[in-house]
């Protein structure tokens, strides 16, 4: 389920096991491209990390009103998360035509 919405396709995994077996001499050039690639993009899930929602909760606690941090999870981290599943579709798609230029 995971896989469906996190924007990988079913043959980037595939091609990225290929290229990495068929090209044994360019496997530091390709480690290099994909932390190039996803570094930023991994990074940016950050937002999503635990710390931010307990402090969320906490606030809505100490608020009285603990009904609001649900809001901020549907209104704030729900968008927040679309947005980076699509930048990681295009990450995917960006290292997929990089790759094709290192092989």
């Amino acid at each position: 389920m995971q896989r469906l919405s996190s924007g990988i396709q079913g043959t980037f995994r595939q091609d990225l096991r290929d290229a990495l077996k068929n090209h044994p001499d360019k496997t530091d050039d390709i480690r290099a491209l994909y932390r190039e690639v996803f570094a930023p993009g991994v990074n940016s899930w950050s937002i999503m990390c635990a710390n931010y929602r307990t402090i969320a909760i906490f606030i809505a606690c100490i608020a009285g009103q603990p009904i609001y941090f649900f809001w901020f999870e549907i209104a704030v981290l729900t968008p927040i998360m679309i947005l980076l599943i699509q930048k990681q579709r295009v990450l995917n798609q960006l290292f997929s035509v990089r790759l094709k230029a290192v092989l």
